[in-house]
């Protein structure tokens, strides 16, 4: 499939990036331990077990990654996205729950009456419009061979995505670096972040590292990136880091940045909101908008994998 580019307007809408801890380990030699088609969910802060059907899941799961104002196929790329890679973990999973969720937080997954509080008059519209869209495309899971693939995703790639070993640890077939250049025209792509020296100072000092030893222009060098522009590692006062723990300390948007010290302030230009691996959720919106499905949707940003409904 060719992606052609159009410009169309997207609307702004502040998503999190997940957590992908563990998450390129082979689902090999798991069984999973939930009955069939539910999720048990741990419940943070509190540490509650809920047992979640899928369907509700799908619905509050979707709800927190894209906003409503998203395109029907926008939508079920993401729920598709979403039921593969937390089936996946489900099939990982050896202890008393699947995965954590903070619904208060929409973060992962939240439920019926927290949507309601969140969209108000517009709720059963809303709830009745996901759950059919979810209905859709029921018990499709992206495959790699026979294993599902680990299907991350982030808010915003920085035109391109990051192949996830260059961001995480290991290969995870399925999920390839591929171009999205029509991320550049969503809202939010450039952010600038001014960190101010003393910031820095108190933002790096749990890492081991004191900038105070040396002049501002000498806290930060040998930046090593890869073929997507993304940040993997860097020097900070002698001390080679992860991007991604630099990235924690300070609250970065992205691994795609550029730093200029200005006035003994650190200031950092990013490109894109998330860790770029997988599919860019404004990216599934630009293609969704420009006319191509779901299935063409996760065929560019998980190339390779295909769609296999478990319940055939």
């Amino acid at each position: 499939m060719k992606i052609r580019l159009k410009i169309y307007p997207i609307l702004l809408f502040l998503m999190l990036a997940l957590p992908f801890s563990a998450l390129l380990l082979p689902a090999e030699g798991k069984e999973a331990q939930s009955a069939p088609g539910v999720f048990r969910i741990r419940i943070d802060p509190g540490g509650e077990i809920a047992e979640v059907p899928e369907r509700e899941f799908l619905i509050g799961a979707v709800a927190c990654e894209m906003p409503m104002q998203f395109c029907d196929e926008a939508l079920k790329a993401q729920a598709v996205a979403a039921y593969t890679y937390y089936g996946r973990l489900r099939l990982q999973s050896g202890g008393d729950y699947d995965f954590s969720a903070d619904p208060d937080a929409f973060y992962v997954y939240t439920d019926r009456p927290r949507l309601q509080a969140r969209w108000g008059e517009d709720f059963e519209a809303y709830y009745s419009r996901l759950g059919a869209l979810v209905d859709e495309v029921a018990d499709e899971m992206l495959f790699f061979g026979d294993e599902p693939v680990c299907a991350m995703y982030c808010a915003l790639s920085s035109g391109n995505t990051e192949n996830p070993e260059d961001v995480f640890s290991g290969v995870s077939p399925g999920v390839r670096a591929v171009a999205s250049p029509w991320d550049a025209f969503a809202p939010g792509f450039y952010e600038t972040k001014r960190v101010s020296f003393g910031e820095l100072c108190a933002a790096l000092a749990p890492l081991g590292i004191d900038p105070s030893s040396v002049s501002p222009q000498e806290v930060f060098s040998a930046f090593e990136r890869t073929a997507s522009g993304g940040v993997v590692s860097l020097s900070c006062c002698g001390k080679k880091l992860r991007a991604n723990e630099l990235r924690a300390a300070l609250s970065l948007r992205s691994l795609n940045f550029t730093l200029t010290v200005e006035d003994g302030s650190f200031v950092f230009a990013t490109k894109g909101w998330g860790h770029g691996v997988g599919m860019s959720q404004y990216g599934a919106q630009y293609l969704g908008k420009a006319g191509y499905s779901y299935r063409e949707i996760l065929a560019h940003y998980y190339p390779g994998a295909r769609i296999r409904s478990e319940s055939a």
